[in-house]
């Protein structure tokens, strides 16, 4: 039952993220969470919105701090940064 309540939730949220315009209004919404503190001898991790391929996120300190591609380049795992899509 919280199933069925969550994917009609759900369904509802992204309809009403649709403008009549066509035009969608997302928040960042980052894929996945930082740790809650930093690892030492270790490199930041990154994270990739799920809505927008130029925006990422630095975890620091268990904080997320925005961060957003150049214009024309998306957001890389892989690279850990910025790249032509």
């Amino acid at each position: 039952m919280k199933t069925v309540f969550l994917v009609a939730l759900v369904a509802v949220l992204a309809v009403s993220a649709v403008r009549a315009d066509g035009e969608t209004d997302f928040e960042p919404k980052p894929i996945g969470r930082c740790p809650p503190r930093d690892i030492p001898n270790k490199p930041p991790r990154f994270l990739p919105d799920a809505n927008d391929c130029s925006v990422y996120y630095e975890c620091s300190g268990g904080k997320m701090i925005t961060r957003k591609c150049p214009e024309g380049e998306c957001f890389s795992r892989m690279k850990k940064g910025c790249a032509p899509p």
